[in-house]
């Protein structure tokens, strides 16, 4: 007997609920089996500020090429960025790059395609609290950045606070944004971070009294003279969730690659089977990384994949 519904029978919906299931097993075996087994680097993670993006933050023809061949080949590509989920989706979307984006220094591991979170390395709440208070004691504007599985918002003081370069950053996150007062800063639930954007000499006077057993912290200088402050869980780093990604995926760490040129990049260059440091990182990656390549300025991100994944002279990519 055929029961109807709606217009829609039994049959018909049950039909429908196999090939969603079917997808959903194929988009899983696709993510899985993607990769060439032949390829010496099969998963590669890069950084974007200072790395993937030129000065002008844009990506230059031939890294665009360079990242399209290695997929073709067969290499997993995927971004380890400090930046959130909601900047760095666009960067991958550019590229065409379908799979989980290491986010937030590694605090996060988010699927581009359909918004999973693969892994999530929350900070502890009593953590948080001390940073607020640091923050907030010392004239700076603390943001406090949701959990991830209630949402993207920010959470920061009222707008008297806020200097000339965090006030350009809750500009352009206004819809996000969420101004309390102090007492009222920390949501419910563990926050993925808590940071200020300071001036380069502020940050390098507020970061060295900023210590506790719930929580690192990592300083990154901009372009532009501003500079990060970010309280994380201690455990938080792109290497830990380069090495989550790396198990689900089922690639051996011998057979990742990692490309940046910041602090927070130093973990997961020597946590890499192949770490490269830009020409443009700080002396302080250049001397962990096993390898280097050239300058943002210059395609190094596109001279390191051809080195290393596509194993062919650079002038062949294109």
């Amino acid at each position: 007997m055929v029961l109807s519904g709606g217009g829609r029978t039994s049959t018909s919906l049950a039909v429908s609920i196999h090939l969603a299931a079917r997808c959903r097993q194929l988009r899983s075996a696709y993510c899985r089996v993607r990769y060439n087994a032949r390829v010496k680097v099969r998963l590669l993670v890069c950084d974007v500020d200072g790395t993937l993006l030129d000065p002008s933050s844009q990506i230059t023809p031939l890294t665009r090429a360079a990242v399209r061949a290695a997929v073709a080949a067969g290499c997993i590509v995927t971004l380890a960025t400090g930046r959130r989920f909601r900047s760095a989706k666009p960067i991958a979307d550019d590229l065409g790059l379908e799979l989980p984006l290491l986010v937030q220094n590694g605090a996060l591991i988010k699927d581009s395609l359909t918004g999973e979170i693969l892994y999530h390395c929350h900070l502890p709440r009593d953590g948080a609290a001390v940073a607020v208070e640091y923050f907030w004691r010392s004239g700076a504007q603390p943001i406090v950045y949701e959990n991830a599985f209630t949402g993207e918002r920010l959470f920061t003081g009222p707008a008297e606070r806020d200097n000339d370069l965090n006030r350009a950053y809750v500009t352009r996150n206004a819809d996000l944004i969420c101004r309390r007062a102090l007492d009222a800063l920390l949501p419910a639930e563990p926050p993925l971070e808590v940071a200020i954007l300071d001036t380069a000499e502020q940050v390098a006077a507020l970061a060295p009294a900023l210590a506790h057993a719930s929580f690192r912290t990592i300083a990154t200088t901009n372009q532009n003279g501003s500079a990060f402050l970010e309280v994380l869980a201690p455990e938080c780093s792109k290497a830990a969730a380069l090495r989550e990604l790396a198990r689900h995926y089922g690639v051996p760490l011998e057979q990742t690659m990692a490309i940046g040129d910041n602090v927070n990049d130093l973990e997961v260059l020597t946590a890499a089977g192949i770490g490269v440091a830009m020409g443009n990182a700080l002396p302080q990656v250049k001397a962990i990384a096993g390898h280097s390549t050239s300058s943002n300025s210059e395609d190094g991100v596109a001279e390191a994949i051809a080195r290393f994944v596509l194993e062919r002279p650079l002038a062949g990519v294109v």
